[in-house]
């Protein structure tokens, strides 16, 4: 039993804050509204005139606003 506790107890210290444990990839995967960079999760940076994707880690600009960089900027007319 203590064995057990010092496998989950080291197996939750390598798993990054804002993340939660999963079967595959590296045994864990970043919270909805994170994104994993090397060995963490950061907060995904949703700009103005966007929407966290249902994928919860990456952003699309709302209707008519086009994705320029890092920001929606309004389409231009024809």
């Amino acid at each position: 039993m203590i064995a057990l506790l010092m496998i989950l107890s080291s197996f939750a210290a390598s798993i990054p804050k804002h993340s939660h444990p999963v079967d595959r990839l590296w045994g864990w995967e970043c919270d909805r509204g994170y994104i994993q960079n090397r060995n963490e999760c950061i907060k995904v940076k949703v700009p103005k005139n966007a929407v966290l994707n249902e994928d919860g880690h990456t952003w699309n600009c709302l209707e008519g606003y086009e994705k320029y960089r890092d920001v929606c900027e309004k389409k231009k007319k024809n």
